[in-house]
């Protein structure tokens, strides 16, 4: 029993370690030439410190492989050879791709996989997002008064998606725990986001917070207390809704008068169309699509069309490479999984991450990124595995921590 608590510490810790990791990998680009450090360095030693963990939890991987797991294993494997075989003119694009699947998306994914007391997961996910809460703010904080000559002016996609996670759980203990520390720091991410990051996270957190409210409601063991917290954040989200340009407005005053601009609050304060392109990628897709509906392209064959940029829509992205026979299965596949984790009651914390991997990276994938890149994503497929959600019958899902 203290061999399998050790074993659930290790895996948890690579996760956090991999979600800490990536949201420093994002902001350092942003402090780099303040540190005068060099950003290739400074990612090759984090690089090399998140595989010395991965390779700690390496006997514990081998020690505890089920079929599920040579399952995943195997298709990956020749999903990844048929490509470099039947598509060779793609291996321009596939081979970063590749590498991104593997290192960035397989291992976490395992190792997800393996815990099987996902409230250490839980209590450490808390901490690491604490973490990350923490540096962000000494960052803001740098940043307004001037000693960080880089910061809000420059935008940077990837650091809102990293504060994402971070965000969702932080979002989530505060409804299960009512500890205002809780809701402050997930107010700080968003804040660090909308001056920093896209737009694209703000949707991610929307949505699970109408999942959050909603359960909440139907939840009977919930306390007045709890209750009480849930119309306090409605309230308060409600008065954001009606004087969030007002806001907004006042927010962006205050940053010029500092001498720095965000360009997500100069978008979400404008009335024009702020697709950034998207729309044009998509007409082009479509098109596309249409000539040729059945068409077996292969992963990345959108980069090709679209000179370097990928689909910006998971939809698209799967109907252009895989054809409408092949990719319509894919995306039947994913919509079952996540109208059932979406109506599966989360009774344990394994669920719960499952819905929060599922928040952090669908709608994103809606908008932005590539399936093959977002960690998130491989995290919350293997959890579907872990708890048989693919399973399309209606039962009751066995119960995990």
């Amino acid at each position: 029993m203290e061999l399998r608590e050790k074993e659930n510490n290790k895996l948890s810790n690579f996760i956090c370690l991999d979600v800490i990791f990536i949201f420093l990998v994002n902001i350092f680009p942003l402090i780099a030439i303040t540190l005068s450090i060099q950003e290739n360095i400074f990612s090759l030693v984090l690089k090399v410190i998140l595989g010395f963990f991965f390779a700690m939890n390496l006997p514990i991987i081998f020690r505890h492989f089920d079929i599920k797991i040579i399952f995943f294993v195997v298709l990956s494997c020749v999903i990844t050879l048929f490509q470099f075989l039947l598509f060779p003119s793609l291996n321009i694009f596939f081979k970063n791709t590749a590498l991104s699947f593997w290192t960035l998306c397989f291992l976490p994914s395992i190792c997800i996989y393996l815990i099987d007391d996902y409230n250490v997961l839980m209590k450490k996910l808390e901490k690491s997002s604490t973490i990350i809460t923490l540096i962000f703010l000494v960052f803001i904080i740098l940043k307004i008064s001037g000693v960080i000559q880089t910061g809000f002016d420059n935008y940077s996609m990837g650091l809102g998606y990293s504060c994402l996670i971070p965000a969702l759980i932080l979002l989530h203990s505060y409804f299960e725990s009512n500890k205002l520390t809780k809701i402050l720091a997930f107010f700080i991410l968003v804040i660090g986001i909308v001056l920093i990051g896209s737009r694209g996270p703000l949707l991610g957190i929307i949505l699970f917070l109408l999942y959050e409210i909603i359960r909440s409601f139907f939840n009977r063991k919930k306390s007045f207390s709890q209750f009480l917290s849930s119309f306090f954040l409605i309230t308060f989200c409600s008065f954001l809704m009606f004087f969030y340009k007002d806001i907004l407005i006042y927010f962006s005053d205050f940053l010029k008068s500092n001498g720095t601009t965000s360009r997500t609050l100069n978008m979400l304060i404008a009335d024009a169309d702020n697709s950034t392109g998207r729309d044009k990628i998509y007409e082009l897709l479509i098109m596309n699509i249409k000539e040729s509906p059945f068409v077996v392209r292969g992963i990345n064959s959108d980069y090709v069309l679209l000179d370097g940029i990928y689909a910006h829509n998971i939809v698209l992205e799967i109907i252009y490479d895989f054809g409408i026979i092949i990719g319509g299965i894919i995306l039947l596949f994913l919509f079952f999984n996540i109208i059932k984790t979406l109506f599966k009651i989360p009774t344990s914390n394994g669920l719960i991450i499952c819905c929060i991997l599922m928040f952090a990276s669908i709608p994103k994938l809606f908008i932005s990124s590539t399936l093959w890149e977002e960690y998130s994503f491989w995290m919350w497929l293997m959890i579907c595995l872990k708890f048989n959600l693919f399973n399309f019958s209606i039962q009751k899902v066995g119960e995990l921590a």
